[in-house]
């Protein structure tokens, strides 16, 4: 990833990071699960960050792996 997108991929997850823990904490019931499903939103988005519309898109796809996150957890035995 080019240094540009580096910072701003950090800024956005920055500022997304508490309420993307917060959605998943109410999702699942537990503070640890939410932040591993943060976490994990946060590294799908990172992979696919030159392909996400910016301007419209970030905020929905972001959410949309937290979720997706949060239901792989609780498929895991």
């Amino acid at each position: 990833m080019k240094a540009p997108d580096e910072a701003e991929f950090t800024e956005f997850a920055a500022n997304s990071i508490r309420r993307l823990r917060r959605t998943a904490y109410l999702m699942c019931g537990d503070w640890h699960r939410a932040e591993d499903a943060a976490q994990d939103a946060l590294v799908k988005v990172y992979r696919r960050w030159h392909r996400i519309d910016r301007t419209q898109g970030l905020n929905g796809y972001a959410q949309k792996c937290l979720v997706t996150a949060v239901f792989d957890q609780a498929r895991r035995p």
